[in-house]
């Protein structure tokens, strides 16, 4: 069985969390389901990530920084987000 597209898994992905997460969460968590897949990385699942929030699939939960000042997003899925879980059946 073919892997969803990376940003289809990824909103996949927080449906079924149902929590919190952040990109670090998502790259440990589906590592598996993408292990040749050179788009697998953590600049891109954080642009996806970024793209969800602005269009209202995803919301930021809370903010921090990292040990060498990075900002870390915390995500969760937004009811909007889980509406769009019809299209991925």
């Amino acid at each position: 069985m073919a892997a969803l597209p990376l940003k289809v898994r990824i909103l996949q992905y927080a449906i079924e969390k149902g929590a919190s997460f952040t990109v670090d969460d998502v790259m440990k968590d589906l590592a598996a389901e993408y292990p040749n897949e050179k788009m697998f990385n953590k600049k891109l699942i954080n642009e996806y990530i970024e793209a969800m929030i602005g269009v209202g699939f995803l919301k930021n939960d809370d903010l921090e920084l990292d040990a060498d000042g990075e900002l870390i997003v915390h995500a969760i899925v937004t009811e909007y987000g889980k509406e769009r879980q019809k299209y991925m059946k």
